[in-house]
C-alpha cells in the first residue's frame, strides 16, 4: 500500500476521535457508574457490600466484552470489502449502538434498563475502538507515526481531563450528607448525552475525512499455499482461537502480556473502588469531588512521568528497567493506601 504524507491538519482530523473516546470512558468507572448505583441500590452507607458487589459484576461483564470483542472486530475489519473501506463501517455500527444506549441510560428507572444501556454503550465502544486503532496505522506513513503517537497521547489526555472535569462539575455536589436522586439522575443523563454527542461528531468527522483504500481480495495475489491455508482456517471459531493462541508462542509477548495484566489488575481495582474508598474508609464528605480531583492529579502526574520515561527509555535504549521502576513506585503507592 502506498502511503501519502499527511499535513498537520490531516493528522489532527485523523486522530480527533481519540478525544471523545476518552471523554466517554475516563470518568465512567471512577465516578459516574458508582454514583448512579446509589440510585438503584440504596443503603445507609455509600460503598455498601451490595453496591460494591454489583459494581464488581458490571466490571467483570464489561471485561469479558473487552476481552472477546476487539480481536473479533479487528479480524473482521481486516477483510471487510466495500466502498467505505475496511474500518469505517465498524465506526458507524459502533456509533449507532452508542446512540441507542443513550435513551436507556438517561431514562433508566431500574437496574435492568441501566445494565442494558451500559451493555450497548460498552459494546459500541469496543467496536469503535479496535477499528479506529487499526485505521491510524493504515493511513499514516511510517516516518510520521511518531508524530501520530503525539496526537494520540495529547488528545487522549485532553479527552480524559474533559471527562473527569465534566463528571466533577455535574456530580460533585453529591456528598455523604447530601444526596438528591433527581440531581444524580438528571446530571448523569447530561454526562451521557454530552459524551455520546461528542462521539457522534468525532465518528462523522473521521468517516467523512479519512480516505481509506477499499479492501480487495485480489490485492494480495495469494500463492497456492496461502490459498490452501485460507481454506483450512475458514471457520470463524477456528480463526478466533488461532488469533488468540498464536502470539503465546513468543516468549516476549507472554512476559509483556502477564506483566501488563498484573498492572491493569491493580489499576482497575483502584479505579473501580476509589470513590467508595473515599466515602466509606476515609469518610470524606465530598467523596465524588475528591475522586475527580485525585484522578485529575494522577492524570497530570502521568503526563509528566510519561514524557520523562519516554525520553529516558530512548536514551538507555531499553524499556524494561523503566517499566520495572515505574511499577515499583505504583506498588509502594498502593501499600500506602
Amino acid at each position: 500500500m502506498k502511503y501519502t504524507r499527511l499535513s498537520h491538519s490531516r493528522q489532527l482530523l485523523l486522530n480527533i476521535l481519540w478525544f471523545p473516546l476518552n471523554a466517554i470512558i475516563a470518568a465512567l468507572l471512577a465516578i459516574v457508574i458508582p454514583t448512579q448505583l446509589l440510585l438503584f441500590v440504596p443503603s445507609s452507607q455509600v460503598g455498601s457490600v451490595m453496591q460494591a458487589t454489583i459494581l464488581s459484576g458490571l466490571v467483570v461483564a464489561g471485561s469479558i466484552i473487552s476481552l472477546l470483542l476487539p480481536p473479533l472486530i479487528g479480524a473482521l475489519s481486516d477483510r471487510t470489502p466495500g466502498r467505505l473501506g475496511r474500518r469505517r463501517p465498524y465506526l458507524l455500527i459502533g456509533g449507532l449502538l452508542l446512540a441507542g444506549s443513550t435513551p436507556l441510560l438517561v431514562n433508566a428507572e431500574t437496574l435492568v434498563l441501566f445494565f442494558t444501556g451500559l451493555a450497548l454503550l460498552h459494546v459500541g465502544v469496543n467496536i469503535v475502538n479496535p477499528a479506529y486503532q487499526s485505521l491510524v496505522p493504515d493511513l499514516v506513513p511510517k516516518e510520521q507515526r511518531g508524530a501520530a503517537s503525539g496526537y494520540v497521547g495529547g488528545l487522549t489526555i485532553l479527552g480524559s481531563m474533559a471527562s473527569l472535569g465534566l463528571a466533577a462539575w455535574l456530580l460533585g455536589g453529591v456528598s455523604l450528607h447530601m444526596f438528591h436522586a433527581n440531581l444524580v439522575r438528571r446530571n448523569a443523563g447530561i454526562y451521557y448525552m454530552v459524551t455520546v454527542t461528542l462521539m457522534t461528531i468525532g465518528i462523522l468527522i473521521t468517516v467523512l475525512t479519512a480516505h481509506e483504500v477499499p479492501y480487495s481480495r485480489h490485492d494480495s495475489h495469494p500463492t497456492p499455499e496461502a490459498t490452501e491455508r485460507k481454506r483450512t482456517i475458514d471457520s470463524l471459531v477456528w480463526r478466533l482461537v488461532h488469533h488468540w493462541v498464536e502470539p503465546w508462542h513468543e516468549r516476549n509477548f507472554t512476559i509483556v502480556f502477564l506483566a501488563r495484566m498484573a498492572i491493569m489488575l491493580g489499576m482497575t481495582m483502584f479505579m473501580t473502588y476509589v470513590e467508595y474508598y473515599f466515602a466509606s474508609v476515609q469518610h470524606i464528605t465530598n467523596f465524588v469531588a475528591t475522586t475527580a480531583i485525585i484522578t485529575l492529579l494522577a492524570l497530570g502526574g502521568g503526563v509528566v512521568s510519561g514524557i520523562l520515561a519516554g525520553v529516558l527509555s530512548d536514551r538507555i535504549k531499553r524499556r524494561a528497567p523503566v517499566v520495572s521502576v515505574a511499577t515499583l513506585f505504583m506498588s509502594l503507592t498502593a501499600l500506602v493506601l
